[in-house]
């Protein structure tokens, strides 16, 4: 484990000091945890608390450690107050060239002004990077985001009408609507290695289109158990337009446009999250779930075709077909105590969300509240 210094560039040249520090930061859903993630960032960085840092310098940390956080959206607001607070004090860096990775990240260059004789490591390719963003792309990524979530829960407005008309018992209902999250939960690590290979605006595209599939047959479902599959199926692609986008704006853009993004990625998600049981439940009041689902597909389709037709492709994206390394990677995380801390965190706190609104639909159907599927959906509001 190293840091070399030069002139003009700062190398972090062992990748475990991303594995081991780094990504203490993923999943993180509480400020005691983050707290501490950032203490271990300090550690292993050195950094000398003395001399002030400017705004744009922040972006440095942030710019690293995005591509790691999970589509949870309270995350990114945890993420970019803090390492802002904290690193608002160390010694002025400015960054000339940064890439993220959604697996690995190899080097993070930044200016610094250590003397010529010390500069013993080239120099990498400089390319420029975007620093403006306009409304049609502050849309587009918010769409993505939208988009993403838009029927992860969708299904929770319509729990007590599938327990009816497919004879499903509560626990058969429940687990529907797991089936999508636990397939999120598996995919997530390797389809980000895949988009490190493959690239980044083509996945997102291409998992956009592939989510439409699922959801057009979900409406065709003979049983839960055909339903079940077909949710595991959208499950599958949404970590390819989560993860992926985040490594996306990680790569392409620096400083504030990266904060404007992620803060319209953010609004997507919770939009999309709050959009997907809402709008089910009022379209099977007026047209029946089946057919309600083949609307879903069909704007999930026209959304696909949005973002390949506005969102910028890649710049400064490099192929990075190694799988061994990010399998080798992958299991040194599942040993890092803080990476599993923050992730049995997270899991709690989804434990009880998704638990809190899969179980409320099914009561209040029931007698005395007997609500419909439109008032049912209109509860996603506090969401």
């Amino acid at each position: 484990m190293g840091i070399s210094f030069c002139e003009s560039h700062l190398y972090i040249i062992d990748q475990k000091i991303v594995d081991s520090n780094l990504l203490a930061v993923k999943n993180i859903v509480t400020y005691a945890v983050y707290k501490s993630a950032v203490f271990s960032v300090q550690q292993t960085l050195s950094i000398n608390k003395a001399i002030p840092i400017t705004h744009r310098n922040q972006s440095l940390v942030f710019g690293v450690l995005k591509s790691y956080m999970t589509p949870i959206p309270s995350i990114s607001h945890y993420f970019h107050y803090y390492f802002c607070h904290y690193f608002s004090y160390y010694r002025p860096i400015s960054i000339t060239h940064a890439r993220s990775s959604a697996s690995n990240i190899a080097c993070i260059p930044v200016k610094n002004t250590i003397s010529k004789s010390q500069n013993n490591m080239p120099e990498p390719l400089s390319t420029p990077i975007n620093n403006a963003t306009s409304w049609v792309l502050k849309l587009t990524i918010g769409l993505i985001g939208m988009f993403a979530f838009l029927q992860v829960y969708s299904i929770q407005a319509i729990l007590p009408v599938l327990m009816v008309d497919l004879s499903a018992t509560e626990v058969q209902a429940g687990m529907i609507v797991g089936a999508t999250v636990m397939a999120i939960a598996i995919m997530s690590p390797f389809l980000g290695m895949l988009s490190d290979a493959v690239g980044r605006k083509s996945f997102i595209v291409g998992a956009l289109l592939f989510l439409a599939i699922p959801t057009a047959l979900i409406a065709q479902s003979p049983s839960i158990g055909w339903m079940g599959m077909w949710r595991f199926m959208q499950g599958l692609s949404v970590p390819g337009i989560t993860v992926v986008t985040i490594a996306y704006i990680g790569e392409e853009f620096e400083g504030r446009a990266v904060t404007e993004l992620m803060s319209f990625y953010v609004s997507g998600s919770v939009l999309g999250g709050f959009m997907g049981r809402f709008l089910l439940g009022h379209l099977h009041e007026l047209i029946g779930w089946r057919a309600g689902y083949y609307v879903m597909a069909a704007m999930t389709l026209i959304g696909a075709l949005w973002v390949g037709k506005m969102l910028p492709s890649s710049q400064q994206f490099v192929a990075n077909p190694n799988f061994r390394s990010a399998m080798q990677t992958l299991g040194e995380h599942l040993i890092n105590r803080y990476v599993v801390t923050a992730c049995l965190l997270g899991a709690c706190v989804l434990f009880s969300l998704v638990g809190c609104f899969t179980f409320i639909n099914l009561h209040l159907a029931k007698t005395p509240y007997e609500l419909s599927t439109g008032a049912l959906a209109n509860i996603f509001a506090v969401f």
